[in-house]
């Protein structure tokens, strides 16, 4: 008895990102998981510095995920040898749909989320279908469990008139994926934080999750 060739698995976790007048939060868990119940680590980042100004969060499948995310980091730094300056927020967004896009055959099993700064000063969230599809929001998720987290961001931002502040944005993506963690298997151990301000370092910090 012949089993079917299946090229993709999903690794479970999840990222989210939200974004403010002069900051974007973007931040994903550290679990990974194999054959649906296997945890196989607890400790690997699924967020990715491209530039001190753009972040990507990507959930799916981690080869995937490694491979992208090196490529496109790869790409940013050469980009800045032949110009001299770090890609901007917009080239690098239309960057991943195109490489996505490019790759629609036999897609990267990934879903991804871009969160930055652009030259102006103001602040995006792109956000990634597999083939290269993608749209700018405030805010976003995906991944195990992102079903569960979209109607508490829904709830909080949308029809804002005015932009949120960063201590309730900060509360918002710890609410939602410790919620999320509590609920979906694939998501758990511990939570990377990154924030992007204007004219600032990026900074990142770590919190805990349900470690079973």
């Amino acid at each position: 008895m012949s089993s079917q060739f299946e090229p993709y698995t999903d690794n479970g976790g999840t990222v989210i990102a939200v974004a403010g007048e002069d900051f974007v939060i973007i931040a994903g868990d550290t679990r990974l998981t194999q054959n649906s119940y296997c945890i196989a680590s607890r400790n690997v980042s699924k967020v990715a510095k491209i530039t001190d100004n753009i972040f990507i969060a990507s959930a799916g499948m981690q080869a995937d995920i490694f491979t992208l995310q090196k490529n496109l980091l790869l790409h940013s730094k050469q980009f800045k040898q032949d110009t001299g300056a770090d890609i901007s927020l917009s080239a690098f967004s239309q960057y991943l749909g195109n490489t996505l896009y490019g790759r629609r055959f036999f897609p990267y099993y990934t879903f991804n989320i871009v969160g930055g700064i652009k030259p102006d000063g103001t602040t995006g969230i792109f956000e990634y279908d597999a083939v290269g599809n993608f749209q700018e929001y405030k805010c976003s998720c995906a991944g195990s469990a992102a079903s569960l987290m979209f109607p508490l961001l829904d709830s909080q931002m949308k029809g804002r008139k005015t932009p949120i502040p960063f201590d309730e944005a900060l509360g918002l993506v710890k609410d939602a994926i410790t919620s999320a963690g509590e609920r979906d298997i694939h998501t758990g151990d511990f939570v990377k934080i990154h924030v992007l301000r204007r004219g600032q370092a990026p900074e990142e910090t770590t919190f805990e999750l349900k470690q079973d």
